[in-house]
């Protein structure tokens, strides 16, 4: 198996305190002197507490502290990059998650305390694309330079999750 793990159920029979932090970065660099250069930071799902699937019961009161960050750029340069050849620095965090618990256990997306909860849920995505081609000068035909980053990108603090407390919440 690849290691990963979805659709668990964490259950604590009192009080107790789960800290899920996940943090992601990531550099890519193309650069050339003639020709083509293509860099490319393509993060798919960063989540701290939950991938979207299983659930946590806390039987009496519970504190939650769950961090998603991604932090990812990408540059690419070509000193000469020709009338045929392009330049492009591309990234993308598709999906930034601080609690996603959609799925799994006997009460699906779940996240339960049978007394005082407190929940801090923060999910942040920096994106960065910077590309560049100097070029020949007198020559106005050399490629493109193209930096992008994604678009409709998914950057949430709880996402698809029920949240059930007995008394207090914050």
């Amino acid at each position: 198996g690849t290691g990963a793990t979805t659709g668990n159920t964490l259950t604590i029979g009192d009080a107790g305190t789960i800290t899920a932090n996940s943090r992601v970065g990531s550099t890519a660099t193309a650069s050339t002197t003639d020709g083509t250069a293509s860099a490319t930071s393509d993060t798919n799902s960063i989540a701290g507490l939950g991938d979207g699937s299983g659930s946590v019961y806390f039987g009496s009161s519970g504190v939650v502290d769950a961090d998603a960050v991604g932090v990812n750029s990408a540059t690419a340069s070509s000193v000469d990059a020709g009338t045929a050849a392009d330049v492009t620095a591309t990234v993308n965090n598709d999906s930034v998650q601080a609690i996603d618990l959609s799925g799994g256990g006997p009460v699906q997306g779940t996240l339960l305390s049978g007394s005082t909860l407190s929940v801090d849920a923060d999910a942040s995505s920096t994106q960065t694309a910077t590309a560049s081609v100097i070029g020949t000068p007198g020559i106005a035909a050399d490629g493109s330079a193209t930096a992008s980053v994604g678009s409709g990108d998914q950057v949430y603090g709880i996402d698809t999750t029920t949240v059930t407390v007995g008394s207090d919440a914050t």
